[in-house]
């Protein structure tokens, strides 16, 4: 098979990859094409070589894509902290029986936070987060909860650059607002995303042993205030302080 070059090849290469993974149910050869805006031809050829490397593999019954086992494979053995998946993944567990609610656990990635576990909870309602995820760390739990806990300097340098985009209409979009609410959940041990990045659902998440820790996602109809709430926020303190034992 001929082999394309170039950075611009790249790029499409890791766009296709981006859109595929992405994808909940997959993406056929016209979502892909309309999506990225490629010639049918470039994109043909670079799915080939994609599926040819494991990377992507194509789904018979729905004739879509989706992200192939080597990519995955690649993607677990990268995970920045191996160490620490395996050391959350009995905490994770435990506050996810004890809640019902399903819990993640995240890092910071420069101004990011970067989603490594997650155990679904019993509920339908959740968050679509998926792992590899790079989401804002202003409007998330476990991006206010890491925040909280870095030096005065350095988070305000952090929110400084930031680009606070309102995502729903409770986002925090004031810089002000937000140092104070990160200076609240500090004192507190938890940070809150009231319904901040997607409507009708709230996540309460501690951070743990070096800033890291697991966040637990609830929908609205679960639980309609947001007054502390012990059968959350109390293992998901103590979840969190598992985590930075065994993993930090």
């Amino acid at each position: 098979m001929d082999r394309i070059k170039g950075t611009a090849v790249l790029d499409k290469t890791f766009d296709i990859l981006e859109a595929i993974g992405l994808s909940t149910d997959g993406l056929d050869n016209q979502q892909l094409a309309a999506q990225l805006n490629l010639p049918r031809a470039t994109l043909y050829r670079l799915l080939a070589l994609l599926i040819e490397r494991g990377m992507v593999r194509r789904d018979a019954n729905n004739k879509c894509y989706r992200l192939g086992f080597r990519y995955l494979e690649l993607v677990r053995g990268a995970w920045m902290e191996p160490d620490l998946i395996a050391a959350a993944s009995f905490e994770l567990r435990a506050l996810r029986d004890l809640t019902g609610e399903t819990t993640y656990l995240a890092i910071r990635d420069g101004d990011q936070v970067l989603s490594l576990e997650r155990c679904d909870g019993a509920h339908s309602r959740r968050s679509a987060a998926s792992m590899g995820q790079r989401k804002a760390m202003y409007c998330t739990g476990q991006g206010k909860a890491i925040l909280s806990a870095l030096a005065d300097e350095e988070r305000r340098e952090l929110v400084k650059h930031m680009t606070l985009t309102a995502l729903t209409p409770l986002t925090i979009t004031d810089r002000n607002r937000l140092m104070t609410e990160l200076d609240v959940t500090r004192v507190r041990g938890y940070a809150i995303d009231d319904e901040e990045i997607v409507l009708g659902v709230r996540c309460v998440a501690a951070p743990g042993g070096g800033q890291r820790g697991p966040g637990t996602r609830r929908a609205e109809h679960r639980r309609p205030g947001l007054s502390p709430d012990p059968g959350t926020i109390d293992p998901a303190r103590s979840g969190s302080g598992g985590i930075g034992a065994a993993g930090g």
